[in-house]
């Protein structure tokens, strides 16, 4: 039925409140939730479960009273947008103490970990000209910060050479003719590869050996503190 109040408007087809909303115990909606004030003037107490969109014209203000703020979106993807020009997503911690915060951590939580698996990307995105001169809205990624398990732990002796510990790789791939497979730099705990042209304007200091696949050209001096060059 279709009613007016002061507080609220009731149509067949929705319940628009003109003021805030206090649920003492759960709310849900079925369609879509088009909030044009403050989130502060929805106010819940138990759960509040929507089954459609949200659409939040105002800001949002979240206090889990220090409990888990979980989000999931099952097979979608979380996109934020802004057309802001500084910091768009900002992580802050306030606690005063010399403890590591805040903390950004990429988990991937598999059943069955592998040497070799991919643990996350950092992608640095863009659009791109096309031959004819007409911009391509697809998205491209221009570099990537990878990391896999080099070592995904396992039995010590069980046949493959495992020690019963974990280790990781950090890849930076730089795009080269339309393919971001392009490894430049790869960190093991053992090891920094150059696998392009290294180049370094200032000193570079050396502690352990090298080793170079290719030529090698010098344009300044090469000295050693020991040992024969």
């Amino acid at each position: 039925a279709d009613g007016t109040s002061s507080l609220v408007d009731i149509t067949t087809k929705a319940i628009t409140a003109n003021s805030a909303v206090l649920a003492k115990t759960t709310l849900e909606v079925a369609g879509k939730a088009h909030l044009k004030g403050s989130t502060e003037s929805l106010e819940v107490d138990g759960t509040s479960k929507f089954s459609g969109a949200v659409d939040i014209d105002a800001g949002v203000d979240i206090d889990t009273g220090d409990a888990t703020f979980d989000v999931n979106t099952g097979t979608a993807k979380a996109v934020f947008s802004s057309s802001d020009v500084s910091s768009q997503f900002v992580i802050e911690n306030v606690t005063d103490s010399a403890d590591s915060a805040p903390d950004l951590a990429l988990r991937r939580s598999t059943a069955t970990p592998a040497d070799g698996d991919s643990l996350g990307d950092v992608v640095f995105q863009g659009h791109s000209v096309k031959g004819d001169g007409a911009l391509s809205t697809n998205d491209v990624s221009y570099a990537r910060i990878q990391v896999v398990s080099k070592d995904s732990g396992g039995i010590v002796d069980d046949g493959d050479n495992s020690d019963g510990l974990w280790e990781g790789k950090l890849i930076f791939d730089v795009n080269k003719h339309g393919s971001t497979e392009n490894h430049v730099l790869e960190m093991t705990p053992d090891d920094i590869s150059a696998k392009k042209t290294f180049y370094t304007e200032a000193a570079a200091h050396l502690k352990g050996d090298l080793s170079v696949v290719g030529d090698t050209t010098l344009e300044g001096s090469l000295s050693a503190e020991k040992g024969a060059v």
